[in-house]
């Protein structure tokens, strides 16, 4: 990313915990610092990207950190994966100094960081959003606002997080279960590849769930009960291990008992809807049944 922020002209200070990291970029044309606040202090912009909570909490708010060092209407980029708390004290501490604090968390690979085509999520005051719309341009090959506080991208980049594990496992059980059952997995995965099966799951059912519009049903979620019944016995009598499918399973058991059996599939969503105090639409929706 810095090398990407050199390449645009920026003039660039860079500091990192490891310093001999550093030195790539000094030879590129950058500054070293000899601290995180030596590198803010006549910076315009600082941005951050580092691990954990503890990292930033150490680097911004620390000895000779950030948050003391950067100027009044400085903006502290911050694109690091950390809990929505901490941003919030990020808002708060920048803004009680007169600087502001900005959110774009990184989607996407170190390839794609280096390429500048990586995906950011971002959220902030929507007046330090546009001054930043030429780092962004370096950074990224689209940038998406999320909201207008530091904690909203980052809760996204964590519920994007969330996603990509969880299909990743279903992934990962799916090809288990092909090649437990003699059928290659490269041939399970071009049938996901040649289906753009990755598509129609955001673009049909994400719809779905999204707009919880699950009228009319085409694969109702007692028909999706059947063959999940169907998949995890085979899994049982392959010797595949398929422990999301047994989650889902529950998942679907109680989606139906509650009385949307009938409902497409996706419905299962309005179980979490339910138990998260998110609103169901049940003025529309059978509840036969329910509980």
């Amino acid at each position: 990313m810095a090398m990407r922020l050199l390449g645009a002209d920026f003039p660039l200070a860079v500091w990192n915990r490891s310093p001999e990291r550093a030195a790539p970029l000094a030879a590129a044309g950058a500054r070293l610092a000899a601290a995180p606040g030596e590198a803010a202090a006549d910076s315009d912009v600082v941005i951050s990207v580092l691990f954990d909570d503890t990292a930033v909490s150490d680097v911004v708010f620390g000895k000779d950190g950030l948050a003391e060092a950067m100027r009044p209407g400085a903006i502290h980029l911050s694109c690091s994966t950390i809990s929505p708390p901490l941003a919030d004290r990020l808002e708060e501490e920048h803004g009680r100094r007169g600087q502001h604090a900005v959110s774009a968390p990184l989607l996407g690979s170190a390839a794609m960081a280096a390429a500048g085509t990586l995906y950011l999520a971002t959220s902030g005051p929507a007046q330090a959003i546009e001054r930043l719309a030429a780092v962004f341009a370096a950074l990224a090959q689209k940038t998406l606002v999320v909201g207008e506080r530091p904690r909203h991208a980052v809760v996204a980049k964590l519920a994007n997080n969330f996603l990509l594990f969880a299909v990743t496992e279903a992934i990962g059980e799916a090809l288990a279960l092909a090649e437990k059952s003699g059928l290659p997995r490269a041939a399970m995965m071009d049938l996901m590849w040649e289906t753009d099966f990755g598509k129609r799951i955001f673009a049909v059912y994400g719809r779905k769930v999204l707009d919880r519009a699950f009228e009319p049903a085409t694969a109702p979620a007692r028909l999706a009960m059947k063959d999940l019944d169907l998949a995890l016995a085979q899994g049982a009598a392959s010797g595949a291990s398929m422990a999301a499918a047994g989650l889902l399973r529950e998942r679907l058991a109680e989606t139906i008992a509650r009385g949307w059996g009938e409902l497409e599939f996706a419905a299962v969503s309005l179980l979490t809807d339910a138990e998260s105090g998110l609103p169901v639409p049940h003025g529309r929706l059978s509840t036969k049944g329910s509980r």
